[in-house]
């Protein structure tokens, strides 16, 4: 089976430090790192600092924000992403320099709020102004380095990393960092100064191994379909906690039918054990509730895949979810989707909760999060994939005038037995139908009184995997003839288009291939001859006894007279 091409939808969303208020000034206004040693003037501070951003996603743990290389964060790095670093020179017409212990102080009570598009400063008694941008640009591990002139200084990201497909990224928000910061032991300056923007990142993933699956029909039962979920779990933003994780599946049920006894679930926990049956639920839902989680119109069934203890899953881990047993049904519609949404939400946890030594069996909230999924937003765009089925129709005629065409006097035969083939040689019909077990011999069927067979629910041939192009076809071949008929020694070619398909009743799509099968009567078998031994036999001996006999007692008869 070809490989089942994926689709996928991926965001993720950034929190940015500010490291205003952290630098351990020896000021009232500012605030200090707490340390016992007298921490140093402003007059002190160095011309240039170092300055590196470290860009994660998904860290397990977040280490203190000192400025130190050591506080870097778990989490795989991420490159391409691009910041606009400015200094802050000015605040209400006055120039600002972090070398007097005043302007620090000033500079210190600043904040940023926003986005790196819309943003806007707390703390300031008047206009903000900004020197020119550096942009740094992450690569490697992740890392973008810049030698800077001491100051405040406002970072932004501008542009986040090229992605394929339905991934997307969410900029991270302006933060404000001071250049140095003091080091750790709060006695001097660190003109080396590293900070860790962490990413929580979401992805999305669903496809479908549908390639040559069928509904049941005839004489056959419906071939399984494969669906796969899967995602990386989240790491909450700082001082968060993960409270609700897993998929909300939707679908039609008159397309569809899940066997939910026939789905795998693998993740792993913070203690990297693999994830058990008691980790997590697959909840059926109404079809009210399917319809609040998608609004398409024949959307009438669902089910949560929902983790119990979520916070307690290894950040960034994939999560795969497989659906082996799923059955395509014969639904009016010949376009089947099947749609997926995330469901990620963070809570503030209560008090005493760590977020980053979550304990077992204790919610981060007051209440366990519940069996209902939340109705809030997807974090990331719902995933939809499709699979697409027609309809091969055989009319079965007399063809009186042996032309091979419907003429007008022809009428419907009933009783043409077929099959119907895949990956067949439309050149050979002997060796397609030579065997009668094989794995090309799709069904078997036979025309109703109207000359009909139709062999319904028949995958495409020139999509699988919902987006894998292919270039098949079926064959289908008359195996018997109706008495008195000559069996057609051609073997039929069909094609099932998704581009060729209509719109029926209803508004459902139909995808529909049909043929006229021509039958010339029989002409050439001799008249039936009475059996040997059979009663005919016996008839016509008794009869030629009565002549003999007749023929005897007239001449007898004859004699006499004489």
């Amino acid at each position: 089976m070809a490989i089942a091409i994926k689709k996928t939808a991926a965001i993720a969303i950034a929190a940015g430090l500010t490291f205003a208020g952290s630098t351990g000034i020896a000021a009232q206004d500012a605030l200090a790192q707490e340390t016992s040693a007298a921490a140093p003037a402003a007059a002190t501070i160095p011309d240039t600092v170092n300055f590196t951003i470290h860009k994660k996603q998904n860290p397990q743990s977040y280490g203190p924000a000192t400025g130190s290389e050591n506080d870097a964060a778990s989490g795989s790095a991420l490159n391409g992403v691009t910041f606009e670093v400015q200094r802050i020179t000015a605040i209400g017409g006055k120039n600002k320099d972090i070398h007097t212990q005043a302007d620090f102080n000033e500079l210190a009570k600043l904040g940023v709020t926003g986005t790196a598009e819309d943003y806007s400063f707390t703390g300031a008694t008047g206009e903000v102004a900004l020197g020119a941008a550096t942009t740094m640009v992450t690569a490697g591990e992740g890392v973008a380095t810049a030698n800077l002139p001491a100051g405040a200084y406002l970072v932004r990201e501008t542009k986040t990393p090229d992605v394929e497909g339905s991934q997307k990224y969410q900029k991270s928000a302006p933060f404000i960092v001071f250049l140095p910061m003091t080091n750790d032991e709060g006695t001097g300056w660190n003109s080396n100064v590293h900070v860790f923007p962490k990413n929580t990142y979401l992805e999305l993933d669903k496809s479908v191994e549908d390639a040559d699956d069928n509904t049941a029909g005839n004489d056959k039962e419906a071939d399984d379909v494969t669906y796969t979920l899967k995602s990386r779990v989240p790491s909450a933003q700082e001082g968060q906690a993960l409270n609700d994780f897993g998929f909300i599946d939707t679908y039609d049920k008159t397309e569809i039918k899940f066997d939910l006894n026939k789905v795998t679930v693998d993740a792993t926990l913070r203690n990297g054990q693999a994830v058990t049956a008691d980790d997590y639920k697959i909840i059926e839902l109404t079809e009210e509730q399917a319809k609040s989680y998608n609004k398409a119109e024949k959307v009438n069934a669902g089910y949560y895949i929902k983790f119990n203890e979520p916070w307690m899953l290894k950040a960034d881990s994939e999560v795969t979810v497989t659906f082996t047993g799923a059955n395509l049904l014969d639904g009016a519609d010949d376009h089947i989707n099947n749609t997926v949404r995330l469901v990620a939400n963070e809570i503030t946890p209560k008090e005493g909760w760590d977020p980053n030594n979550p304990p077992e069996d204790t919610p981060p909230g007051d209440t366990p999060p519940g069996d209902t999924p939340p109705t809030d937003e997807p974090p990331v765009p719902p995933v939809t994939v499709n699979t697409y089925k027609g309809d091969i129709v055989i009319n079965k005629f007399k063809d009186e005038n042996s032309n091979g065409a419907k003429d007008g006097n022809e009428g419907a035969l009933k009783g043409a037995k077929f099959a119907l083939y895949k990956n067949c040689d439309t050149t050979d019909k002997a060796a397609l139908t030579a065997d009668t077990n094989s794995a090309n011999l799709i069904r078997t069927g036979e025309t109703n009184k109207d000359g009909k067979l139709v062999f319904n629910g028949l995958h495409v041939t020139d999509l699988q995997n919902d987006t894998e192009a292919i270039d098949k076809k079926y064959c289908v071949v008359e195996t018997e003839a109706p008495a008195g008929y000559i069996l057609n020694p051609n073997v039929f070619e069909f094609t099932l288009k998704k581009e060729g398909v209509e719109a029926g009743e209803d508004g459902n799509l139909v995808i529909e291939a049909a043929k006229d099968v021509p039958n010339k009567p029989d002409t050439t078998t001799p008249p039936l001859l009475p059996s040997t031994g059979g009663m005919g036999v016996l008839i016509i001996a008794l009869a030629g006894l009565a002549i003999i006999g007749g023929g005897v007692y007239a001449a007898r008869r004859n004699s006499q007279s004489a």
